[in-house]
């Protein structure tokens, strides 16, 4: 919940936990990770044995600090004085935001109860906010600006954005650039970062430029054609531009949303299906005109099989739940198939905000932040928490927390009763079956409402039903086990398969 706080503040808050010692710490590891994985600023809090204490066998006695340390946290360290625990709070604020990072604190219950009368004054030579200063980015330079419109206004390449967390507050001049470079598709990546913690490690940008997102793009436009006559373009070739990734989940903005099926879905399908025709020495012509984007309709085309009688497939209910987003609401997405079946089927809205554990992986995610974005956004947003059986069933304890907290959620569990991304993500895998409670019977029994879901003639009714509720209310979707969702793979050589459908 913590991790997800500050992800959802676009790293601008500084997210915080708590914890008692012995397993409440052991158990902030993968929150704490998640964190650090995905680059959002958390700081852990945790309480320990007195000092003297330490180390002889007492209850709940475990060396935090080398625990933490030990799974990659950038910063963790057990007080040993009364008079040093101001300083290290100041440096260990400091360096969650500037390295964008989870850190950690273990107090002893006996320094928690101490008196400090007079800290010295060198524990408060300097604030938190001040060393943020030091890494904030300067503006680019007009070299940096001159070779990124080069690299972009270069014959044959077209322009996509992939929009990342930083990038939230400079939605203006992203618009206005991609306006100008008449975006979208994807290729080649140049990088435009706060800083050098966000440089990406995962791929590998032509252009990299350390400079604060909006001011580049306001920039950019100077040095760049004054026409879309002046620009090249090539329905072969692209590139992309990457704003503020760090610990990125892609948005698109409202002209990529605008060309994102005539674009990608026409366009490159039909030259990726020439290229493949022409490898295999037929004639083809992709040359059409530009045609108006279809009407958005459940993306059929994308599934490997159609759900039998008496399941509900969960690319239709995901497809029919997008225009249903209101602006302030929060999609969060746990892992395993169900994060292949919502970017496959799932349309955002301009502004919507996606919560996920991008690096990490961690099931049991989107019920945590779905309470996150309800209690921050208050209640005229719904956290909307996507999730496959097996991801709900890791934190379904904390049911009792958002009704404890009056969060207004809803959680929409799919239920095929197999882990799908081990089940087809690999060959002869075993154990993959899966035991469930009824989960309605469950979110009943917490204080929750809902309705069950067999046949895509209900998803209608069960939205409605969902959104007009002022708690939380379940969508229990009975999904068919043999319905599978296409995992997209990049392939930077070679022959790319297109599939007939």
């Amino acid at each position: 919940m913590a991790a997800a706080a500050g992800k959802l503040s676009n790293g601008k808050a500084l997210g915080c936990c708590l914890s008692t010692s012995g397993p409440a710490v052991s158990n902030l590891v993968t929150g704490l990770l998640d964190a650090q994985l995905d680059r959002v600023p958390v700081i852990a809090l945790t309480g320990c044995k007195p000092r003297s204490d330490q180390g002889h066998s007492e209850f709940q006695d475990i060396d935090q600090a080398r625990l933490l340390a030990a799974g990659g946290l950038a910063y963790s360290i057990t007080i040993a004085d009364p008079t040093q625990l101001l300083s290290v709070i100041r440096d260990a604020i400091a360096i969650a935001f500037t390295k964008r990072a989870a850190v950690h604190i273990a107090i002893p219950v006996d320094i928690q109860v101490a008196t400090v009368a007079s800290p010295p004054a060198r524990v408060l030579s300097c604030s938190p906010e001040t060393l943020l200063q030091r890494v904030k980015a300067g503006p680019p330079s007009d070299a940096s600006l001159q070779r990124l419109a080069a690299l972009l206004t270069a014959e044959g390449e077209r322009i996509c954005f992939a929009i990342g967390c930083e990038a939230r507050d400079a939605g203006p001049e992203i618009l206005a650039l991609a306006h100008r470079l008449n975006a979208p598709i994807v290729r080649k990546l140049v990088e435009v970062t706060t800083d050098s913690f966000g440089l990406a490690m995962h791929f590998e940008a032509e252009l990299s430029v350390t400079a604060d997102v909006a001011t580049v793009c306001k920039r950019l436009v100077e040095f760049l054609p004054k026409s879309l006559a002046e620009l090249s373009s090539s329905a072969m070739h692209a590139a992309t531009v990457v704003c503020g990734g760090r610990y990125v989940w892609w948005a698109s903005i409202e002209r990529a949303e605008a060309m994102a099926l005539e674009t990608n879905a026409n366009r490159v399908i039909k030259a990726l299906r020439a290229r493949v025709a022409r490898k295999a020495g037929l004639s083809t012509d992709v040359a059409a005109p530009r045609q108006p984007a279809p009407t958005l309709r459940a993306p059929t085309a994308m599934l490997k099989t159609v759900a039998r009688s008496s399941y509900c497939h969960q690319a239709q209910l995901l497809a029919r739940l997008g225009p249903r987003l209101g602006a302030n609401d929060v999609v969060c997405v746990d892992t395993g198939d169900i994060t292949l079946w919502t970017s496959l089927s799932l349309r955002l809205r301009r502004g919507s905000v996606v919560l996920s554990s991008e690096r990490l992986g961690t099931m049991g995610y989107a019920l945590c932040a779905g309470i996150v974005a309800s209690a921050q956004r208050g209640p005229s947003a719904t956290g909307i928490v996507i999730a496959g059986d097996g991801g709900f069933q890791m934190t379904l304890n904390e049911l009792g927390t958002a009704i404890q907290m009056n969060s207004r959620l809803v959680i929409i569990v799919i239920d095929n009763k197999v882990l799908g991304r081990v089940e087809f993500g690999f060959n002869n895998a075993q154990g993959c079956a899966l035991a469930g409670p009824d989960y309605l019977a469950l979110a009943r029994a917490y204080g929750a409402d809902g309705i069950q879901l067999t046949d895509d003639s209900q998803i209608d009714a069960a939205l409605d039903a969902a959104f007009a509720a002022s708690g939380v209310f379940m969508l229990h979707v009975v999904s068919d086990p043999d319905v599978k969702a296409e995992m997209a793979t990049y392939k930077p050589r070679g022959i790319v398969k297109v599939d007939s459908a």
